[in-house]
C-alpha cells in the first residue's frame, strides 16, 4: 500500500451533503423573513440600507437567557439596531467568562446607556439547579451544562430544604439568580474603566419577564458614573 494511500484512509471523512430540499420549518422562516423585510421596506424604504451603512448606536445592552419564549426584539418591540444583546442558559454572567466580557467591553466602547440583566419566570437552568440539589429525578445533566450551571447550584443550596413548596422555591432561586448576575456584571472590568473608557453614565438594571404574562418587571437597578462603578 503506498504512502498516499495511507494517508487517505487517515483523513477525516466529510459530512454529507445536505438535503437538496429545505425543510418545511426553515422554510417557513424564510418566508417570514421576507414577509417581515418587506413589510419595514414599505415603511421606511432605505431602513435597512440606512441600517447596513451607519454605525450602530445602540443605548442598551440586554443581557438574557438563551430560552426560545424570550426573544428580546419581540418582547420589546424594536426594530433592528436598538439592543446590543448576549444571551446563555439561565442569563449567567461570569467575570471570568471572556464572551460575555467582550460582549460588556464592546457595549461600553458603543457608549451604551443601560444595561439589563433579564431573567424569567420558569427558568429551565434554575429548575434544573434546584432539582438537582433537592435530589429530585430528572435527566442527567451534560457535563458541559452541569458546568455552567455550577454556579446556579451553590447559589440554589440556600433553598435545599424551605420554601418546602417547590415553585416557591424556584421564583425565589430565580429573583437571587438575576441579582447575582447584576452583581457579577458590576464587577466586571469594563464597568471599572479597565480595558475601555466608560464616556457617559451607566444604569445597570435586574428585569424579571413574566412567561405566563409576557410582562417585564424591574427588580433593582445601580448607577454607574464616569468613574466607573466603585464598591
Amino acid at each position: 500500500m503506498s504512502q498516499s494511500t495511507e494517508q487517505c484512509e487517515n483523513c477525516v471523512k466529510p459530512w454529507p451533503p445536505a438535503p437538496g430540499t429545505i425543510p418545511p420549518a426553515l422554510q417557513k422562516l424564510l418566508d417570514r423573513n421576507e414577509r417581515w423585510s418587506e413589510d419595514i421596506k414599505a415603511i421606511g424604504p432605505k431602513f435597512f440600507y440606512e441600517s447596513a451603512n451607519r454605525t450602530q448606536q445602540p443605548k442598551v445592552l440586554w443581557i438574557g437567557c438563551s430560552d426560545s419564549r424570550v426573544p428580546e426584539g419581540v418582547v420589546c418591540d424594536v426594530l433592528p439596531g436598538v439592543l446590543f444583546t448576549t444571551r446563555n442558559i439561565a442569563n449567567q454572567f461570569k467575570p471570568e467568562d471572556i464572551s460575555v466580557q467582550a460582549v460588556l467591553t464592546y457595549a461600553v466602547h458603543l457608549e451604551i446607556e443601560h444595561v439589563v440583566v433579564v431573567g424569567h419566570s420558569k427558568c429551565g437552568g434554575a429548575e434544573a439547579a434546584l432539582k438537582y440539589v433537592r435530589g429530585i429525578p430528572q435527566d442527567p445533566l451534560p457535563p458541559a451544562l452541569f458546568e455552567w450551571l455550577q454556579p446556579l447550584i451553590n447559589l440554589a443550596q440556600k433553598y435545599r430544604f424551605l420554601p418546602t413548596n417547590f415553585d416557591h422555591a424556584l421564583n425565589d432561586l430565580i429573583r437571587d439568580n438575576i441579582v447575582q448576575q447584576h452583581d457579577n456584571v458590576l464587577r466586571s472590568k469594563a464597568l471599572r474603566n479597565e480595558g475601555v473608557k466608560i464616556k457617559q453614565p451607566i444604569t445597570v438594571h435586574c428585569w424579571l419577564y413574566d412567561l405566563e404574562e409576557g410582562v417585564l418587571s424591574e427588580i433593582a437597578s445601580r448607577f454607574i458614573g464616569l468613574e466607573g462603578f466603585v464598591e
